[in-house]
């Protein structure tokens, strides 16, 4: 199965992401960090295939988002909450590399996909933890798909 998707939004910090949708789809993609809030709307406006890394990328540590305070005010940032909600929204996303019962990545869920409706864009989640994706994402009016690793 192919997933047509617009971008990855991948909360690990290396280059597997990258690596991988370029190889795939034999361009190079648009990428930025959480951080890079200039950069963003590209994402939103851009007709080219992206990776958006949150908390940051391993070759800048500046851009790295680990600690609690850290995700708070990248959260607490409304640029960037704005973002995700509107390229949520907007936009067939693969979205990798997240702790579902991490509280920011929750919160973040939460506000990006308040008012989604049903003809809303898909989203697709890479995941271990089928109950947690489950309690997060059933009951809501958006369109999703949880994919497993065999």
């Amino acid at each position: 199965m192919e997933i047509k998707h617009k971008g990855i939004v991948t909360f690990n910090i290396d280059t597997c992401a990258i690596d991988s949708y370029s190889r795939v789809k034999k361009i190079a993609v648009d990428t930025a960090t959480g951080k890079d809030i200039a950069r963003l709307n590209q994402f939103l406006i851009g007709p080219h295939c992206f990776v958006l890394q949150p908390h940051g990328h391993i070759s800048d540590s500046s851009t790295w988002v680990f600690t609690n305070e850290e995700k708070t005010n990248l959260l607490g940032n409304h640029l960037y909450t704005t973002f995700m909600t509107l390229l949520c929204q907007t936009k067939q996303l693969l979205i990798l590399g997240f702790d579902p019962t991490d509280f920011s990545f929750e919160y973040l869920i939460q506000h990006a996909w308040k008012g989604r409706v049903s003809q809303c864009k898909a989203l697709y989640y890479a995941s271990t933890d089928r109950s947690r994706i489950r309690e997060i994402i059933w009951g809501k009016r958006f369109c999703s798909d949880t994919i497993y690793p065999r």
